[in-house]
């Protein structure tokens, strides 16, 4: 292990890095995933499983699940144009009669090695958008979750186990949490300071949940873009084209979803 300083914002952090092989990228830890139409009876707690596809080392997921005239659906892949960062869409749709609620998940995780000549300032645009209907009790929303930090051979798992149980507070270097809970847009940054040779990650998280008649479509995309990518090399860069189903994605819609249950 090595030790370094980083300056963030003027702030000073020092922490241990594990130094990566000359010219590699981060070797585990990356890949998408998405879950489509989660089902839950608000009123009698009966629950289904989603549909589930994709994992680690996977570079396009898409599900789709009907279940009681409730629909969800997912998409993850990564593309070239933004930087071989994962694009995410879903959407939930209930009925208005029954207590139900329903919701599609997609995640995405990308590993990279900044090659770059000293330390740089690395400034990810995103973008979320869709719409939402509410149904009788207001509880329906689309969230994104975006996640920066620093590994080489970090665990792929959710968003919500990545900040609590694998990654250091230390090697955190940018994240962002934003909900709609009605049509509409949301666009942000995050601006984080890496140094050469040093490898990280980038993960989002799409949930799109829908309560007692509402609808939560986020088929217009959570969208990541770098706003340059000179020195980065992407651990899988692959890419995959858009798919016509137009679907959702993302990986572990519990973490949002769990958070948003945690503020009624």
């Amino acid at each position: 292990m090595s030790s370094r300083t980083r300056v963030v914002l003027l702030t000073l952090f020092s922490g241990a890095w594990a130094a990566s092989p000359a010219g590699a990228t981060p070797d585990s830890g990356y890949g998408v995933r998405v879950e489509a139409g989660g089902y839950e009876s608000l009123d009698f707690g009966f629950t289904a499983l989603p549909a589930v596809d994709g994992g680690e080392f996977t570079a396009f997921a898409e599900a789709d699940r009907e279940i009681f005239g409730l629909r969800g659906e997912a998409t993850a892949f990564y593309e070239e144009g933004l930087g071989f960062l994962p694009r995410l869409t879903a959407s939930a749709e209930t009925v208005a009669a029954p207590g139900d609620r329903l919701a599609s998940a997609a995640t995405g995780i990308q590993g990279f090695r900044f090659d770059g000549q000293g330390p740089t300032e690395l400034v990810i645009d995103y973008q979320l958008s869709g719409d939402v209907t509410q149904g009788s009790n207001a509880e329906s929303f689309i969230g994104a979750d975006v996640f920066v930090y620093l590994g080489y051979d970090v665990a792929f798992t959710s968003l919500l186990n990545l900040r609590t149980e694998e990654v250091p507070a230390e090697d955190r270097l940018a994240e962002s949490v934003r909900t709609l809970t009605a049509s509409g847009s949301i666009s942000d940054q995050l601006r984080f300071l890496i140094l050469p040779g040093e490898d990280f990650y980038v993960a989002a998280e799409l949930v799109a949940s829908a309560e007692r008649g509402g609808v939560a479509d986020a088929r217009s995309t959570l969208t990541l873009s770098f706003e340059d990518t000179t020195d980065l090399i992407a651990a899988l860069p692959l890419s995959i084209p858009e798919p016509a189903s137009g679907a959702a994605l993302l990986l572990a819609g519990a973490g949002l979803l769990r958070r948003r249950q945690a503020e009624r």
